[in-house]
C-alpha cells in the first residue's frame, strides 16, 4: 500500500459549555495549512483485495495494445502529489494517471524517475509491464468501479486474467496477471493488490508513482524495473 500523509489545521467554532451526560455539536472549519503530500511511503500488509467482479469494462482503440483510455470520473476528489483530481486515465500497460499525453504509451518499464517523452507521468504504476488487455478483442480483462459511501468511497481499477504481449506467455493462463489499484476518498491512500504477476523470461516491471515532470518518483522496494 502507498500511504499518503497530509497536514492541515482545523478550528472548531460555536463551542458551548458541556455537562456530563449531555451532547455538544462542534462546527469544524479548515483554515491555513495544506492538504496533500509531496512524498509517499510504502507499507506491505495482508492481501485483502476489493472484489474482482463487476464494474465498467474498459476497452481501447486499435488492437487494444499500448493504449490509453479516458478520462473517467473518479467519483470523488482525490489528492495526488498535492493536486486535486476528479478524473483519471487508464494505460493498458498497468497504470492509471491524472494527465493525458498521447505519447505516454511505452511498453518498456524503466527505472523511475524517468522524464523520457514516452514514459507515463503523473501516474500510479501497479505494476507497469507490457500487458495486452482484451487481446484479440475477446477477453474482458480490465474494469473500474466506485464502492462505498461518502466520505469513504473507493475507486477500484482492476486487471483480471490479463495476458502479456510477450508471445512466449500470451497464451499460457498460468502467466496471466491479476491486480488492482484502489484510490481512497478523504485519506488519499493508494492501494495495490497484486494477486498474480507472473515471471515471463526477462520481462521486467515497475511499481510506484511518478510526478508530472518525470523528475520525482517513489517506488516499492525491489520493484523498480525488476523481474
Amino acid at each position: 500500500v502507498i500511504v499518503q500523509s497530509k497536514a492541515k489545521t482545523i478550528v472548531s467554532t460555536n463551542e458551548t459549555s458541556n455537562c456530563k451526560g449531555s451532547n455538544i455539536t462542534l462546527h469544524g472549519e479548515l483554515v491555513g495549512g495544506s492538504y496533500g503530500t509531496s512524498s509517499y511511503t510504502f507499507e506491505t500488509y495482508p492481501y485483502s483485495p476489493e472484489p474482482f467482479t463487476g464494474g465498467t469494462l474498459v476497452t481501447f482503440g486499435g488492437d487494444q495494445d499500448d493504449q490509453i483510455a479516458g478520462p473517467f470520473n473518479i467519483g470523488f476528489d482525490f489528492c495526488f502529489l498535492n493536486q486535486i483530481y476528479t478524473e483519471f486515465y487508464i494505460g493498458s500497460n498497468g497504470w492509471i494517471g491524472f494527465t493525458y499525453n498521447s505519447n505516454w504509451t511505452s511498453y518498456t518499464p524503466t527505472p523511475l524517475p524517468n522524464n523520457a517523452n514516452s514514459t507515463p507521468k503523473n501516474c500510479i504504476f501497479a505494476p507497469w509491464l507490457d500487458w495486452w488487455p482484451n487481446y484479440g478483442n475477446s477477453n474482458n480483462n480490465l474494469y473500474y468501479y466506485v464502492s462505498g459511501i461518502t466520505p469513504n468511497r473507493r475507486l477500484v481499477v482492476y486487471w483480471i486474467n490479463c495476458p502479456m504481449y510477450n508471445s512466449a506467455c500470451r497464451y499460457d493462463p498460468t502467466k496471466f496477471g491479476t491486480f488492482q489499484i484502489v484510490l481512497n476518498e478523504t485519506t488519499s491512500v493508494i492501494e495495490n493488490h497484486i494477486q498474480s504477476k507472473p515471471i515471463c523470461g526477462t520481462e521486467v516491471a515497475t511499481q510506484g508513482v511518478q510526478n508530472l515532470a518525470g523528475t520525482v518518483a517513489f517506488t516499492a522496494t525491489g520493484r523498480n524495473q525488476t523481474i
